[in-house]
């Protein structure tokens, strides 16, 4: 789990997995996330997973991360 390091805003329905990059203990969610985005794929260093729910993230916020290989 890392601290989230801006905000975002998605739909409460839905469970969004999202391209960021970690530094240390804080992560930062990527800009291009459509899957035809290819540049994010290569920067990321993990996905985020924002729970279906809730609509806002602040940052300091923790959310989950699955790191990348």
């Amino acid at each position: 789990q890392l601290s989230l390091s801006h905000p975002y805003k998605k739909t409460a329905i839905l469970t969004h997995f999202l391209k960021a990059k970690a530094y240390g203990n804080e992560v930062s969610i990527l800009k291009a996330q459509s899957s035809a985005m290819l540049s994010s794929f290569a920067t990321a260093n993990c996905i985020l997973k924002l729970e279906e729910g809730r609509e806002e993230w602040n940052p300091g916020d923790v959310v989950s991360a699955f790191m990348l290989p």
